[in-house]
């Protein structure tokens, strides 16, 4: 077999077992009922929701009210802002706002990991029984904490809450996150949860039993804290539980200049968690028989949609010059990798239809080939590490 076939042949059956992957997924979420979300318990946990801060003045206000604004007995939940090296008003308007702020500086140790040690430092020697981590650009629902109460009560000692768009109709980059979210809420987070799989942490809307944090302190300093603190938990059998039945809303950017530094910056990240822990996962995952395990290593190979899209193009680029170039099996080659292209297109389209379409929003899809040329180059720039440990903060409005 030549070195041409060989290639072609490994990344059909990768792209062919990722497929399948996300197909099995998908289809638990439509087939699947979901187990009882948890009767509703009375409030019985008191929580501190820790918003991480950094020179937010000109947005945290929105998210301040809105917290203070939650369903649940005010005297059982305490918002904290940690002001993390804020050279603007930051701190004076969460003081405004009348709720504890506190205040950190150290400029060599930057970042969301390091104010979210900070701040357990401090409220861990507090009565509070959970904590809750929520974006300083983000708005929950009115259920946010009755829903992490009843899970809490019901046993779960990590819990995520499910993380959406809250400008999906702002451009069409906005609307391609929102069906990106969507995706990965409902197909692939929603479809673990129900088939009891663990998910990753997504960083804003993060729930923590008070002994999760005594017995594994938070020490995740990476520009995707959340993933690198997840993997810790899973491997020490901690499950991290999927709550899509309480929403918290987060903001994205508007244009490329805005989006650019920052998805760069997380691709790099998974990517160098990735490959620090994938394979990890899997070789403990089938020397112990755990399922949850071998599944959070799977995962990682299949974190970016846009580059498994990327990659069957490759692949049908390939196939289909092997083919025209004469070569026994050509045909075959074409069309493995037509259908799997094809596949991923219907994939995506059930994020679209899960999301909701319109007027706009189908012309926003127009638009969406150069957008995903865009998303192919900033995963390329991920698994290449550009600038994975450069933390910038991302304008927004």
């Amino acid at each position: 077999m030549l070195p041409a076939e060989l290639f072609l042949a490994a990344l059909s059956l990768f792209l062919t077992g990722a497929t399948l992957y996300l197909f099995f997924l998908a289809a638990v979420y439509f087939l699947r009922r979901p187990s009882d979300p948890h009767a509703a318990y009375a409030p019985g946990r008191r929580f501190a929701i820790i918003v991480p801060a950094y020179n937010e003045a000109e947005n945290i206000t929105a998210t301040l009210r809105n917290l203070k604004g939650i369903d649940y007995p005010p005297h059982q939940y305490d918002v904290v802002v940690v002001a993390d090296n804020c050279t603007d008003s930051t701190v004076s308007v969460a003081r405004a706002e009348e709720v504890r702020c506190l205040e950190r500086k150290d400029s060599s140790r930057r970042g969301k990991g390091h104010a979210l040690a900070f701040a357990f430092r401090i409220l861990m020697k507090e009565k509070y029984d959970c904590f809750v981590v929520v974006d300083a650009d983000s708005t929950v629902d009115g259920n946010f904490l009755r829903v992490l109460n009843g899970r809490a009560l019901a046993g779960q000692k990590v819990i995520q809450a499910c993380v959406r768009t809250a400008n999906p109709d702002a451009s069409a980059l906005t609307y391609l996150f929102a069906v990106g979210s969507c995706i990965e809420n409902r197909l692939f987070y929603e479809s673990k949860t129900r088939l009891g799989l663990p998910v990753h942490l997504r960083g804003n809307g993060m729930c923590f039993a008070r002994e999760i944090l005594r017995k594994q302190p938070w020490n995740a300093f990476s520009v995707v804290e959340d993933v690198e603190y997840g993997v810790k938990l899973i491997r020490r059998g901690v499950p991290v539980h999927f709550a899509l039945e309480t929403e918290v809303r987060a903001r994205q950017p508007e244009t490329f200049g805005q989006a650019h530094a920052q998805r760069i910056r997380w691709a790099s990240g998974n990517a160098k968690i990735s490959r620090s822990y994938a394979l990890t996962l899997l070789k403990e995952g089938m020397m112990k028989g755990n399922c949850a395990l071998l599944d959070a290593g799977i995962s990682f190979f299949f974190l970016s949609k846009p580059l498994l899209l990327l990659l069957s193009l490759l692949l049908t680029a390939g196939a289909l010059l092997y083919g025209f170039s004469g070569f026994p099996r050509g045909s075959l080659y074409a069309g493995w990798s037509l259908a799997l292209l094809a596949a991923q297109g219907v994939y995506l389209s059930l994020g679209i239809f899960l999301e909701g379409l319109d007027r706009r929003r189908l012309f926003y899809l127009l638009s969406s080939p150069f957008l995903l040329l865009w998303f192919f180059l900033i995963s390329l720039l991920g698994l290449a590490g550009y600038r994975r440990d450069l933390w910038l903060r991302t304008k927004r409005i």
